[in-house]
């Protein structure tokens, strides 16, 4: 039964794959997964073959399972479906992704190896950091693609649409300006005072949901701007946590000190990381980062390959030698104070030439190409300002939970704060702090009748409904109110008359004048 589970069952799952892939029928589904508008002039049904797709996908999941489970007994809970994918998609990134033979057979190694594994060291968790080995030197060792397939095989993520900022004669109008600093007077009384209300439990939660919004905006860099797919997060975050923590307990140094220290590990650690998948475009980076986020989870954070982070409890040292961190209020304010620094500077980064490049290399990378800036460099910079903004939010944490437990940091986190983002929008920095609000606060700030919303059926029914997120849903409400103003006072606002989310050049008209 074993032999048949590890080798007739996938090599079975693999020539029906194959089988598809050399029919008619898969020969649509490239051509509706390459060129979706293309196919649908063709006469191809891409909508029901997206679900098709996903039907045949979930059956030969649920028997992959099944006859793992047949191997060996499978534990409850995500960590479990996260292995188990793992192995699979160390198997599809040695396969290119689309050589089936190649994908078919490295899964029957990695089976008997697994199983080889388990039955000589009885030790499971040792799988995760040799997947995430073999991951690394298979991308490291195969060749860059150089046909036309290879380079139309994207590697951004298409799902972020950028902020329209409000016309320069519409924000010039009284009603606009003084529309926004009533909102900004509302939004800053709110913060600043609304977790007095709370009491200490809920202080304590509302310092841990700003600091998630501080992880949320690294997201941002990385997945909104640059579009390269991160499902391993919390690994920088992590790396910035436990220096963090041997800062404080091993040298007692200022949390301004660690996190001066801690930040530049982060981007080291995000650029050796995102280095390998750079070399291959498509979902490779998600592969790598999930890859290390299990392997770091096991081995790394937990002490296990080496045994350098504090454990335990600490005492929180004063904050400039002067101010004391003892109570949740004032964690609350320094996390707070962390996220308006890293808003700020992380918005002036966007509307930099860097931001620019970055947003251009997402939407259309041969055209930025043909301007001479490298891409490798740009998306290497995203990496590092990314795996710097991450570690900063880490050793915030580890201050504001005066310990490093490694639980925090595992894979699981890091998928939550991914979808925390997308959920808020990842075309903004506004649908960072949205998203972890949402998620986060949904979780452990609003009684049970509503809490479903942190949960995958809530997730699923915010997506539906708003599919650019919860920050999209505010920029829409913004641009009818501007509308409204604009029609009252006679002035046609092309830039917001379009309906799309881009930012586009501004051409507004009013009457007998034409401003751009």
């Amino acid at each position: 039964n074993d032999l048949i589970a590890l080798v007739v069952a996938p090599l079975m799952i693999g020539g029906l794959a194959l089988f598809l892939r050399l029919t008619d029928t898969g020969t649509a589904v490239r051509a509706a997964a390459d060129r979706p508008d293309r196919a649908s002039l063709l006469g191809i049904p891409v909508r029901r073959l997206e679900a098709q797709v996903w039907t045949l996908a979930a059956v030969l999941s649920f028997v992959s399972v099944c006859l793992t489970a047949g191997v060996t007994s499978l534990p409850f809970g995500l960590g479990a479906g996260l292995a188990i994918v793992l192995r699979s998609l160390a198997a599809l990134v040695i396969g290119r992704m689309t050589h089936f033979v190649a994908i078919t057979v490295t899964a029957v190694v990695l089976g008997l190896l697994e199983t080889g594994i388990r039955w000589n060291t009885g030790d499971v968790t040792l799988v995760p950091p040799i997947l995430a080995a073999l991951i690394i030197v298979s991308l490291l060792i195969q060749r860059r693609g150089a046909t036309r397939a290879d380079r139309d095989d994207a590697s951004s993520f298409a799902g972020a649409t950028e902020v329209r900022p409000i016309p320069a004669v519409l924000r010039r109008l009284p009603e606009v300006r003084w529309g926004r600093v009533g909102i900004a007077a509302v939004l800053a009384a709110v913060v600043l005072l609304g977790p007095l209300a709370m009491g200490t439990n809920g202080q304590l939660k509302a310092g841990v949901v700003v600091v998630f919004a501080i992880i949320g905006t690294s997201v941002v860099v990385l997945t909104g701007w640059a579009g390269q797919v991160s499902l391993g997060q919390m690994v920088f975050v992590g790396a910035g946590g436990a220096i963090g923590a041997w800062c404080t307990v091993e040298r007692g140094w200022d949390p301004f000190v660690s996190m001066v220290i801690a930040g530049p590990v982060g981007a080291l650690v995000a650029v050796l990381v995102g280095l390998p998948a750079l070399r291959l475009r498509g979902l490779y980076l998600a592969v790598t980062t999930l890859a290390v986020s299990l392997a770091a989870s096991e081995w790394v954070f937990s002490n296990r390959a080496l045994d350098w982070i504090p454990e335990g409890s600490f005492a929180r040292p004063a904050l400039f030698g002067r101010i004391a961190l003892d109570s949740p209020m004032r964690l609350y304010y320094f996390a707070l104070a962390v996220l308006v620094l890293s808003f700020v500077a992380l918005r002036g980064v966007r509307r930099s030439r860097t931001g620019r490049v970055l947003i251009a290399l997402r939407d259309n990378e041969d055209g930025v190409i043909a301007y001479g800036v490298s891409p490798v460099r740009a998306k290497l910079s995203a990496f590092a300002l990314s795996g710097f903004v991450a570690a900063i939010a880490g050793v915030v944490l580890v201050v504001h939970q005066a310990s490093f437990r490694p639980v925090t940091y595992s894979a699981e986190e890091s998928l939550a704060v991914f979808v925390a983002t997308v959920i808020g929008g990842l075309g903004s920095l506004t649908g960072a702090v949205l998203g972890a609000v949402f998620q986060r606060g949904a979780q452990w700030l609003l009684p049970a009748p509503w809490s479903f919303l942190a949960t995958g059926l809530g997730v699923l029914v915010v997506l539906l409904t708003m599919p650019d997120g919860l920050a999209g849903l505010i920029w829409r409400g913004r641009d009818e109110v501007l509308r409204r103003i604009a029609r009252r006072r006679g002035i046609v606002a092309l830039s917001l008359d379009r309906g799309d989310g881009l930012v586009d050049d501004e051409v507004a008209m009013s009457v007998g004048t034409t401003t751009t």
